[in-house]
């Protein structure tokens, strides 16, 4: 009898896990999809009760397809409400069964590795895309996020001896915030594109006593170990800007630069272009006796008085795997990062790379797994219904927006007065681009309800199939230029 019951639980346990799998899954092709916290959250709150138990993995896997700490909170606010009903003998059993396996060590990198390794490393966490005739990487986390940018969205400054380094939270850091370049593409919004040369991070500097500004190096902008900079092949002092506009800048207050997430501490949109011009460019990068490259970058002696606290510069370990990685505190504190030598090239594209891996990827089947799984034919309708409070949302949003920016142009235009007019026309750009933000999102609420019923095992916007088709070709045309 004892036997039975606890065959029972298992067969439960495997069957709940299992639905939980479906639903994690569900999530994590919403958000590849771009979809946004509305459409998430109101699918989320909709679920039945016992549908979600996240693990730790799970959490970090949301996290870096850029699905937002409000939406993992709800998860996980869904999962402790429900796990107080479940039954002990299920829960038990399913602990037992589902406990994670120890990690095995990360086998030894190739030491001929190429920017192909970029491709499949980062193809879980984002779309590789064609532009100008180059490879270019655009993180799910930008899709998400219209105000998601590189160097500020999930991760902070931390004063090493090779300067200051960008220490981010997303699994994928290592690679974008270390090599390579970004830049802001009108159609695809930050995209990144590879490079070799490792450095604690790659951006431009802008300072003053109250607030520090910073943006990405673009892809023009080399580096070279004893000439230093140069862009579009010329050759550039300390003080040049590499072109770029205070719509790259991101601004923080002094104080705030070493928070442990800058993003909360960020200056508003309103007042960048008075940091803008009020603020100097610093470019600070050299190579020491050891070739390694140093970001200078704001005097730590200064920004030591400035956050009121005394830094030490702690030494910048290099780990075997992205998972080790951060800063370790303790009697000897270090920055761990993952730093593979990457060779200049590619032999395969990144629709290659995709296509190999899917080709070798073995498959796994759970130990008892039950030969059939109720499928909850209502996910669909809870994700149309999500769809449509989103749109609904968004479309008031941007009508709402639309009428005061048309309210405050008219109150511009009939002010006299200069000072007064500007404030109410920078007051009126604001809100255009609040309206133009909420009329986007709800064009992809519109194309993500629109692909549920035209493919509803497929949760992914028909723009994705043109990205496809758009390497296709890139592919074969490099394909034709090889031979």
């Amino acid at each position: 009898m004892f036997r039975r019951i606890l065959s029972v639980g298992l067969v439960c346990g495997f069957a709940f896990a299992a639905c939980a799998d479906n639903e994690m899954d569900d999530l994590v092709k919403m958000a590849k999809a771009g979809v946004d916290d509305e459409v998430m959250l109101a699918y989320v709150n909709s679920a039945p009760p016992d549908t979600y138990r996240l693990s730790s993995d799970d959490i970090v896997m949301l996290k870096d397809l850029g699905v937002s700490s409000d939406v993992i909170t709800a998860v996980l606010n869904h999962e402790n409400g429900a796990a107080s009903k479940a039954t002990p003998l299920i829960a038990d059993t399913t602990k037992e069964v589902l406990a994670p396996t120890p990690k095995t060590p990360p086998p030894p990198l190739p030491d001929n590795l190429d920017e192909s390794y970029f491709y499949d490393a980062l193809q879980p966490y984002g779309n590789w895309v064609a532009i100008d005739g180059s490879w270019c990487w655009v993180p799910n986390a930008s899709t998400m996020d219209p105000d998601w940018r590189p160097y500020a969205t999930h991760g902070h400054w931390v004063c090493t001896d090779w300067g200051w380094a960008w220490e981010s939270d997303y699994t994928w850091g290592w690679a974008p915030f270390h090599y390579g370049r970004w830049h802001h593409n009108p159609d695809y919004g930050w995209v990144w594109t590879p490079g070799t040369q490792w450095g604690p991070a790659w951006v431009v500097w802008r300072c003053n006593d109250n607030y520090f500004g910073w943006a990405p190096l673009p892809p023009q902008a080399c580096f070279d170990d004893r000439a230093g900079f140069t862009f579009r092949n010329h050759s550039s002092g300390g003080d040049f800007d590499f072109e770029l506009g205070q719509g790259d800048y991101f601004f923080v207050s002094s104080s705030h630069f070493c928070d442990g997430n800058v993003w909360v501490s960020r200056a508003p949109d309103q007042e960048v272009e008075v940091f803008y011009h009020k603020t100097v460019v610093i470019n600070k990068y050299d190579v020491d006796a050891s070739q390694r490259i140093i970001n200078r970058g704001p005097d730590p002696q200064r920004v030591s008085k400035l956050v009121k606290k005394k830094l030490v510069p702690i030494p910048i370990v290099v780990s075997a795997s992205p998972q080790s990685k951060g800063s370790v505190a303790g009697h000897t504190p270090q920055m761990m990062v993952f730093r593979p030598t990457i060779h200049p090239g590619a032999k395969l594209t990144p629709v290659q790379v995709k296509a190999k891996s899917v080709a070798v990827a073995p498959a796994s089947v759970p130990a008892k797994m039950p030969k059939a799984i109720p499928v909850d034919k209502s996910k669909n309708a809870r994700m149309d219904a999500a769809a449509q409070s989103a749109l609904v949302k968004h479309r008031s949003d941007a009508d709402a927006a639309e009428k005061e920016h048309t309210h405050l142009e008219q109150a511009a235009k009939a002010e006299k007065e200069l000072k007064k007019r500007e404030e109410l026309q920078k007051a009126a750009d604001l809100q255009k681009k609040k309206a133009d933000t909420a009329r986007s999102k709800q064009k992809h609420a519109e194309k993500f309800k629109k692909s549920l019923t035209e493919n509803p095992d497929d949760v992914v916007p028909p723009d994705e199939e043109k990205k496809v088709e758009k390497k296709d070709k890139m592919d074969k045309k490099m394909k034709a230029e090889e031979k």
